[in-house]
């Protein structure tokens, strides 16, 4: 990871063999947990090869990490899970929420 010069990007990274797995969360609890001035960002990249995850998992403190109402949802099943093959990726800044 490096930081750039670019005033719109605030991140470069080279992103590889990425498991990503999707939640359906409450977004009233995703507001009481996100800090404020925290922006949504903007990544960019070439088109990855993705392949859908017939199982997944997520080990770790996510309590800890999540605190317990969020915890609760990462616990259960992924809306969604995938394997990319991935590549460079640019974090350009983002709107504030």
């Amino acid at each position: 990871m490096s930081s750039t010069s670019s005033s719109s990007t605030f991140l470069t990274a080279r992103w590889r063999y990425l498991a990503m797995l999707n939640y359906e969360v409450d977004p009233a609890i995703l507001r009481s947990r996100v800090p404020v001035g925290t922006e949504l960002v903007r990544v960019e990249h070439p088109r990855w090869n993705v392949w859908r995850s017939s199982t997944s998992s997520l080990d770790g403190d996510v309590d800890g990490l999540y605190g317990s109402e969020l915890g609760a949802f990462l616990k259960g099943e992924p809306s969604s899970a995938f394997v990319a093959d991935g590549s460079a990726v640019v974090v350009r800044r983002g709107v504030a929420i």
